[in-house]
């Protein structure tokens, strides 16, 4: 009987955010494809409980200064994590201050480009990058690139049976979410919203997220004097918000991928995007609306006011986009195209 190949997550982050949800879906893909995934992670990563609950491999959380002492030394004194790393196939690593750090196997260890920035990635046996842009940037850009580059986007888990298809009627309910930092370009969303104010009536604006421009971003609405445009911190269902709203929008100046516009898509929500390395990817930029989504030029309030004022006028159209949306996501982004795109890099490497 042949034996399944072996990979091995290793990471050093302990938050939630696009790393920790990356960590659970290439599990969830390696148990597809009938690849034997490890994680090794440090402490209070909320992909450690999710992994075990669904029993999607083996999980090693160690306190992160263990961990860290563990890598630096090549878990000399950790013999099951070192056996487990010797007899691996692929070494995927999430973070890129790991690819030094981890060069005696160098000849194994591919680094997976969450970021979009390109530091160490030269030393590694292999770069994934999750966008076509950021792979052109960096092969254009990098004095040394790595001659071995791929894309891989990321995954989306869906529900069984997609979402009825959405009649948006007036007030159209506007969401987004995610860190309240300048980059996410939530402030261009509301003066977009404010300068809507003539039709305050017919939409409201949600916005979840927390982060130090929280402050600031609720004194523009106050300034604004407007009723419709809500700051309700974050939230832990986020999942539930997106099957009670009608269109997602994504302001970010800069996003490697975008995690949260996959949920969104799941959902059947029709999306307003600005043009990134994410929704390039997920989207492409010709012929956007055909994939579900409307993009602008970062940045560009005046543009991003159009397309929210256009799904006041065309619900109807927006109804459509969110099919195609969730269409999108079945046929180029699910588990089963990752699981094919691994069992490819195993080649590979």
């Amino acid at each position: 009987m042949k034996n399944k190949p072996k990979i091995v997550s290793l990471s050093i982050d302990d938050g939630p955010g696009g790393i920790a949800n990356s960590l659970v879906t290439y599990a969830q893909a390696c148990e597809l494809a009938g690849i034997r995934h490890s994680l090794v992670t440090a402490a209070g990563s909320p992909a450690t409980s999710e992994i075990i609950e669904k029993q999607l491999g083996h999980v090693f959380s160690l306190n992160k200064h263990l961990l860290k002492a563990h890598i630096s030394s090549g878990f000399i004194a950790n013999r099951e994590i070192r056996k487990l790393i010797n007899e691996a196939d692929l070494i995927l690593l999430h973070n890129a201050k790991l690819i030094r750090q981890m060069r005696r196997h160098k000849r194994k260890s591919w680094i997976i480009n969450h970021s979009g920035k390109f530091r160490f990635l030269e030393k590694a046996a292999g770069v994934i990058f999750i966008s076509e842009r950021a792979k052109c940037r960096f092969l254009k850009n990098s004095r040394q690139p790595n001659p071995k580059v791929t894309v891989i986007p990321h995954a989306f888990p869906l529900a069984s049976s997609p979402p009825l298809k959405r009649d948006i009627i007036l007030p159209v309910r506007f969401i987004a979410a995610g860190r309240m930092v300048p980059k996410k370009g939530f402030s261009n969303l509301i003066e977009a919203a404010v300068r809507l104010g003539n039709r305050s009536d017919d939409f409201t604006l949600t916005i979840y997220g927390e982060g130090p421009e929280y402050t600031s971003l609720q004194s523009m609405i106050e300034a604004a004097k407007s009723d419709n445009i809500f700051l309700p911190g974050w939230t832990q269902k986020l999942d539930e918000k997106l099957k009670e709203a009608d269109v997602f929008c994504l302001p970010s100046h800069k996003e490697p991928f975008g995690l949260v516009l996959g949920e969104a898509m799941g959902e059947s929500l029709p999306i307003i995007a600005a043009k990134t390395d994410g929704s390039s990817q997920i989207f492409g930029f010709e012929r956007p609306e055909e994939r579900g989504a409307l993009l602008y030029d970062a940045g560009d309030v005046a543009a991003l006011a159009k397309y929210m004022e256009k799904a006041l006028d065309m619900p109807e159209h927006f109804s459509e986009l969110g099919q195609l949306a969730r269409k999108t996501i079945e046929e180029n982004f699910s588990l089963k195209k990752l699981a094919e795109n691994l069992q490819q890099l195993i080649t590979l490497s």
